[in-house]
């Protein structure tokens, strides 16, 4: 049963029993307050799954880089940030994987204020 059916939910509710008391307190608070406790069960997901068709949009609608950077640059940089949240996912990842999520993890940290349009 889908108790949240929405694009821009991120939460756990909908993998809850259906009896479990909680899930009519949750949606109160993702109804009054946008978000829910599950969403922050494993915040790290929840934020790459909302970061992802963010910095997705933001390369292709851009309107300028940083000034020390050329287009190039940028839109590698952007390329691996987006790679990073795109791929993340908590458990085991390969060590190959897990070096590149790091990078633009690093990178989305290193360049987070250059990240408007």
């Amino acid at each position: 049963m889908s108790f949240i059916n929405h694009p821009s939910y991120y939460g756990l509710i909908n993998e809850l029993d259906e009896q479990d008391e909680r899930i009519h307190k949750y949606i109160d608070m993702y109804n009054t307050q946008g978000f829910e406790p599950t969403e922050c069960w494993n915040l790290d997901n929840t934020i790459a799954k909302f970061i992802t068709p963010r910095l997705k949009y933001l390369k292709e609608h851009k309107c300028g880089y940083p000034g020390n950077l050329t287009e190039n640059e940028w839109d590698d940089i952007m390329d691996k940030m987006i790679y990073a949240f795109e791929n993340y996912k908590i458990g085991h990842i390969e060590e190959e994987n897990e070096k590149k999520i790091d990078e633009g993890v690093f990178l989305f940290a290193k360049w987070f204020r250059n990240l408007w349009d």
